[in-house]
């Protein structure tokens, strides 16, 4: 295998889904940039960090003990859209340089507050100085971040414990498998059982298949008409365009029931 990618890091502390693509299914990454993450997170109170989770340097600490009603009020005030300024210790670059490489060097760079949405907390249990609980955010929401600014509006300071990424769109945790699963699928020749095929991916578009006149068009790029395909009915503004049984790639819909390629998978 010559190229192997994922769609999206995970903290050095953090476990959890990572959405693995391979061969032409790395020109793929940025289509599965999923609108929504699940994390299940544990904050720690009175502990504030240099990365904003329990491995940094600490910054400060607090004795402060808040009740648990006043816990839980902070902890879902967070809840809806909201801004948050991404932390320092993150893969964001800056002048092409990423934050973390800035930070290691002791050098702060300004940061834009960035929107985010967070779409349910569900808090399992508050045993101080921890609280658990899963979070449903927007991508780009940063759950370290989170728990300060949770421990900020409790002034305890806060930092993350730990955390684990259980969903990525449709791709859920129970579903996936560990890197030393897949390292024995290997070693016994059956990893096809742990790979999903490209098309398969993209099953909320319409199948579209080419005639024998259209398969020239469709292999060399170029956009397709109404006659290209065996009388297929679309009711997507994408489809999945397939030679045979040959999946190629995305196509969009153009003016005039014209389709252009938004994705092509040739090669």
């Amino acid at each position: 295998m010559k190229k192997i990618g994922h769609t999206g890091t995970l903290d050095p502390d953090a476990t959890g889904v990572l959405i693995c693509l391979l061969g032409n299914a790395t020109k793929a990454a940025e289509l599965f940039k999923a609108d929504t993450k699940e994390y299940r997170c544990k904050i720690r109170f009175g502990l504030t960090t240099d990365t904003e989770d329990i491995s940094g340097n600490v910054l400060s600490t607090c004795n402060l003990h808040p009740d648990d009603y006043t816990i839980k009020t902070a902890i879902l005030s967070f809840l809806g859209k909201s801004k948050q300024i991404p932390p320092m210790y993150s893969a964001l670059k800056v002048n092409g340089k990423k934050l973390y490489e800035y930070a290691r060097e002791g050098i702060t760079i300004e940061r834009e507050a960035r929107d985010i949405n967070i779409e349910r907390i569900d808090i399992h249990s508050i045993c101080f100085p921890n609280a658990d609980f899963t979070v449903k955010c927007s991508t780009g929401t940063y759950i370290r971040t989170l728990c300060k600014d949770i421990g900020e509006k409790l002034k305890t300071g806060a930092c993350m414990e730990k955390l684990c990424r259980t969903v990525i769109g449709d791709f859920m945790i129970n579903d996936a498998y560990t890197l030393s699963e897949v390292e024995n699928m290997v070693k016994n020749n059956n990893i096809e059982n742990a790979v999903l095929s490209l098309d398969k991916m993209f099953e909320i578009y319409d199948k579209a298949t080419v005639n024998i006149n259209g398969e020239k068009i469709a292999l060399n790029g170029n956009k397709l008409v109404p006659d290209d395909f065996n009388g297929d009915k679309f009711t997507t503004d994408k489809i999945r365009v397939y030679v045979g049984d040959r999946f190629i790639g995305l196509y969009e819909k153009e003016r005039k029931g014209l389709y252009k390629p938004f994705k092509m998978f040739l090669g």
